[in-house]
């Protein structure tokens, strides 16, 4: 089974306050599943799956790769806030969808597929051993370019990055051993109508998320020294309440949401 979350137009079926899942049916079970929030969708990560063990012919992988990509051509949201040109990803993407033997290798071109809408909130919801990590929740680290230098701006508190070192502030340099700007270029979309800085973060941030079956590996700079780091990402652990609040210093209420926009049992937490 694969499963696609993206964030659906407004018109399309939804229910206030609720998340459930719409299923429709490819050929041989596989199956796209879509959950459905008001207006945005949260989703959760998984962890790395054993891959399929059944094949398809490669026909039936032309058929379900066109399906899924009609699917969100018809059904995504923020179109209108990206640069990507979906009809140049389908011309790109479903050769290379003609080509694949394996669902492993199946998943690995719809993988890219959802990364052309450089969207954290869009992704599969199953994926294999050489998949990317997701961001924000697959990823340790938060950068940005500031102009042509790719600077780490936060570090998740006790991850194993903060552990091997890396602080915000540093400039990164480098990444397994590819300089940084080259490494990011890997990754940008390769369907934009037109240059987009937010699609340049992305790729920054998916670069620094790397793959769960690899650590990551970066070369900064700080304070005028060079300085190499390596660590691999955690999934991000939630906290068993959906929520937190505290009465701070002045009378100030301090609300903490813990990853759980996507929890229904929130609405209750906050009443």
């Amino acid at each position: 089974m694969v499963k696609v979350g993206i964030v659906f137009k407004r018109n399309s079926l939804m229910t206030p306050r609720k998340f459930f899942p719409v299923l429709f049916r490819l050929r041989k079970n596989l199956m796209v599943a879509c959950w459905i929030a008001a207006s945005t969708f949260f989703p959760r990560a998984v962890r790395a799956q054993a891959p399929f063990s059944k094949s398809l012919a490669a026909a039936e992988y032309l058929e379900d790769f066109d399906a899924a990509w009609t699917f969100i051509r018809d059904s995504y949201a923020y179109f209108d806030r990206k640069q990507t040109d979906w009809e140049r990803v389908r011309t790109f993407y479903r050769p290379r969808a003609a080509e694949v033997r394996s669902k492993r290798e199946f998943v690995g071109v719809l993988e890219r597929v959802m990364e052309e809408l450089y969207d954290p909130h869009a992704h599969l919801g199953v994926n294999t051993p050489s998949s990317p990590r997701l961001v924000p929740s697959g990823t340790d680290v938060w950068a940005e370019w500031r102009g042509n230098r790719a600077v780490i701006t936060a570090v998740r508190s006790s991850s194993e990055a903060e552990r091997a070192g890396l602080r915000a502030g540093m400039e990164i340099l480098s990444v397994g051993i590819m300089p940084v700007r080259s490494a990011v270029q890997e990754r940008l979309p390769a369907a934009l109508g037109a240059p987009d800085s937010a699609a340049n973060d992305w790729a920054l941030r998916a670069t620094l998320a790397g793959r769960h079956n690899a650590p990551v590996k970066v070369g900064v700079r700080a304070g005028g020294r060079r300085a190499a780091f390596e660590f691999r990402p955690r999934l991000t652990i939630q906290s068993q309440a959906p929520m937190t609040a505290r009465i701070l210093d002045g009378n100030v209420g301090y609300v903490r949401i813990h990853d759980a926009l996507g929890d229904t049992a929130l609405i209750s937490a906050w009443d």
